[in-house]
């Protein structure tokens, strides 16, 4: 078998692609993003005046209902069909517009490669822990532990 993946075998996960980004969407590497407005905003009958540093939280709107069904379940299938709908549109995880993450494809390039190899060479079992509570980011209250078997010894 050749452990190594081909850049068109990394475009062609698809699926993989799908957890990536309900993995990044349902947790946070950054508890906000600033942006300064250019001019005055309208945003629910407020103004936000031209100048002011606005802070975006993404987990804030990541796990709106209006802007994603059911945002507390993990879902991967949510984003099959995903493009061009408001679903993209609300998807934050690297920022935005001239501010996007440079690193946000290596990320998740490397998510990709550690999942592959997770569910291609091994199974795990659940252990013990992972209790969890939301704030502004996902906080677990204890460790959450699996073991871990090479597929061959399952």
């Amino acid at each position: 078998m050749n452990p190594k993946i081909t850049w068109e075998e990394c475009k062609s996960m698809k699926f993989t692609n799908q957890v990536i980004n309900e993995i990044v969407r349902a947790t946070s590497h950054a508890p906000g993003i600033f942006r300064k407005t250019l001019k005055d905003v309208q945003v629910n009958g407020y103004t936000i005046p031209e100048g002011w540093l606005v802070l975006i939280s993404p987990m804030a709107v990541h796990l709106n209902p209006t802007n994603f069904k059911d945002p507390l379940t993990f879902n991967p299938w949510r984003w099959q069909e995903a493009h061009g709908s408001s679903l993209v549109k609300n998807f934050i995880p690297f920022g935005d517009g001239a501010r996007h993450c440079m690193g946000a494809d290596l990320t998740k390039l490397q998510m990709a490669m550690f999942l592959h190899e997770l569910v291609t060479k091994y199974r795990w079992k659940e252990i013990n822990g992972g209790q969890k509570f939301r704030i502004s980011d996902l906080v677990f209250l204890q460790d959450y532990r699996v073991q871990l078997f090479p597929r061959s010894q399952v």
